[in-house]
């Protein structure tokens, strides 16, 4: 599985008429060099929002095509224009109008299989023996009982699953 970046000819459009052409192909190749969303922002639910300076917003989606993930870049609007506040106000009457035609799963399908052909899709590097051993073989150290539960945390997990831009992407988190 993979995670991919599309650009809707509108979100085109958008980035050519605030100038954004460039910080947007570049945003687009980040994700696709470090595989996560994590530099959006989940708001409204469903949707993913990236805050560039000058109150330009980008909107986009996660859709699945096949195995793989694909990030529609929907539209770049401006916070305080009145798309932007009718997508806030109703984001999912506001998407499925205006962001959800703008490119369908077959078109999707279609340029991902294209764009897999035309680029071969870097494999994540196989674990040392040393990695390995640390992930497998701490097991094997001491055997759990079959109602006892074995969960390992380092400090740095701890504090960094607390972190704002990570709490709307956890199901649960314990907290204060």
């Amino acid at each position: 599985m993979a995670l991919f970046v599309y650009i809707t000819d509108q979100c085109k459009m958008d980035a050519r008429t605030h100038s954004y052409e460039d910080r947007i192909g570049k945003f687009a190749q980040r994700i696709e060099k470090e595989q996560h969303t994590t530099l959006f922002d989940n708001f409204p639910p469903n949707y993913l929002k990236k805050r560039f300076e000058r109150q330009i917003r980008l909107l986009a989606a996660e859709r699945r095509i096949g195995e793989h993930i694909v990030v529609c870049f929907y539209r770049l609007l401006v916070r305080g224009n009145a798309e932007y506040e009718s997508f806030i106000a109703d984001s999912k009457s506001y998407g499925e109008i205006n962001l959800a035609p703008l490119v369908s799963d077959d078109q999707l399908a279609e340029w991902l299989e294209s764009k897999r052909q035309a680029e071969t899709i870097p494999e994540k590097p196989k674990p040392t023996p040393e990695e390995s051993g640390y992930l497998w073989n701490v097991f094997s150290q001491e055997q759990a009982g079959p109602n006892e539960v074995l969960i390992c945390e380092t400090e740095d997990w701890v504090k960094s699953i607390g972190e704002k831009h990570l709490q709307d992407r956890t199901l649960f988190t314990r907290g204060s």
